[in-house]
C-alpha cells in the first residue's frame, strides 16, 4: 500500500431535509353585501368604506378609500372572487407596489380608486346577481330578488334584452320592423 494514503472514515451524517417555507395561508376576509334600494346597486364595505359597487347593468366601481394596506387587498380580493376579477399588488409590501385589476385573464388595467370596470354584454350584466347569490348571508331574499329585476330592467333598457322579457305587450309591428332592419344590416342578434 505504498503510495496510498489511508483517510480515516467519514462520519456519515443522516441528511437533513430543508423545510420549506409553508405558503402563507389566504386570510379569511368576512364579506358582507347590501342592496342600495335607490339605486339598484350591490355594495360591499369594509372598514365603513364601499370597496365595490356593481350597478344592475354590471358595471365593477371599485375604490380603497386611500387604504393600500394587505387587508384592503384581502377585502377586495375577496368581493371580487365570484366575479373572476382579481387586485394584484407585485411585490412583498402592497402599500408600495403598483396595483392593477386582473379581468379573469383576459386583461390588466391598472388600479385607482373610484375606477369602474365596465359591462361589456349580457354576459357581466348579472354581476350584481352573482355578488348577492355568493353572499346572500348579508343579503335577503327580497334583497336578491329586487337585484335581479333591477338588472333585468338595466338590460332591456341597454337593449341587451328584448322589452317583450318585462311582460309588457310590445306592437308587433313595430319590433318585427326593428328586427328586419338589424337582420338587413347583419347585426340581429336575438338576446
Amino acid at each position: 500500500m505504498r503510495g496510498q494514503q489511508q483517510f480515516p472514515r467519514q462520519q456519515q451524517f443522516p441528511r437533513q431535509q430543508q423545510q420549506q417555507p409553508a405558503a402563507p395561508a389566504k386570510p379569511q376576509v368576512k364579506v358582507q353585501c347590501r342592496l342600495d334600494a335607490a339605486t339598484g346597486e350591490v355594495v360591499i364595505p369594509h372598514n365603513s368604506i364601499d370597496i365595490i359597487k356593481v350597478d344592475p347593468a354590471g358595471a365593477v366601481v371599485l375604490s380603497s378609500g386611500g387604504d393600500r394596506s394587505q387587508g384592503m387587498l384581502d377585502a377586495l380580493n375577496a368581493g371580487l372572487e365570484p366575479l373572476k376579477i382579481a387586485v394584484k399588488a407585485p411585490g412583498p409590501d402592497p402599500a408600495t407596489a403598483s396595483w392593477s385589476v386582473s379581468l379573469d385573464g383576459r386583461g390588466m388595467l391598472r388600479f385607482y380608486d373610484g375606477m369602474t370596470v365596465p359591462a361589456k354584454g349580457h354576459l357581466t350584466a348579472g354581476r350584481a346577481m352573482v355578488l348577492l347569490q355568493a353572499f346572500s348571508g348579508g343579503c335577503s331574499k327580497a334583497a336578491a330578488a329586487a337585484a335581479q329585476e333591477a338588472s333585468k330592467q338595466a338590460a332591456i333598457a341597454a337593449g341587451i334584452l328584448p322589452a317583450a322579457a318585462a311582460g309588457g305587450a310590445v306592437e308587433e309591428g313595430a319590433e318585427a320592423a326593428k328586427i328586419r332592419r338589424l337582420k338587413a344590416q347583419g347585426r340581429y342578434q336575438p338576446y
